[in-house]
């Protein structure tokens, strides 16, 4: 628990500190940095082919850079990198049996959207609207996880999926709500 603290005063402290130095480019930049650490651990999570990584990072920057520098191609290169990735999935993955050759492939693909275009969409939300509507985003989600933290760690009650999630409860899903 003092870990995340910690962690958590750490991380709002750079947060602060980029914006208040450098404003909403410094926050761009940050958000960057993360996106391309980010998409390293992504695809380290569901496959071990280096292949298979480089492919899924190369897909993941071209769909982020193109974004942030020509938002009218986004789609085309999105769908490009779907087809793209979907095709040397089913080359890598072929051999296994179906669910898992269509599940690796799914997570690539959900990846692809994760890791690039939610961060791009973030990023350009920023440049044009302001970092205000960020960290109103920012403050959402944290406040809601600590009201979910501690609402579950007081009330306890049953679990919601124990065997992905164990500590995970119905009062705490409710507590950040």
């Amino acid at each position: 628990m003092l870990s995340r603290v910690i962690s958590a005063l750490v991380a709002v402290s750079i947060l602060f500190g980029i914006t208040y130095w450098s404003g909403a480019i410094g926050l761009a930049i940050l958000s960057s940095i993360i996106v391309l650490i980010c998409t390293w651990e992504f695809a380290q999570l569901f496959s071990k082919s280096q292949i298979w990584t480089a492919l899924f990072i190369m897909a993941c920057l071209s769909v982020y850079g193109t974004h942030i520098l020509s938002p009218q191609y986004t789609l085309p290169v999105l769908l490009a990198s779907f087809l793209i990735l979907s095709t040397k999935g089913l080359l890598l993955f072929g051999h296994q049996e179906t669910p898992n050759t269509y599940l690796s492939i799914e997570w690539a693909l959900w990846g692809l959207i994760y890791c690039a275009l939610l961060p791009a969409l973030t990023i350009e939300l920023t440049l044009t609207i302001g970092w205000k509507v960020v960290y109103f985003l920012l403050f959402t989600v944290f406040f809601g996880d600590i009201f979910a933290l501690f609402s579950g760690m007081s009330f306890g009650g049953k679990k919601i999926l124990p065997q992905i999630s164990p500590k995970k409860t119905f009062s705490g899903a409710l507590g950040g709500l």
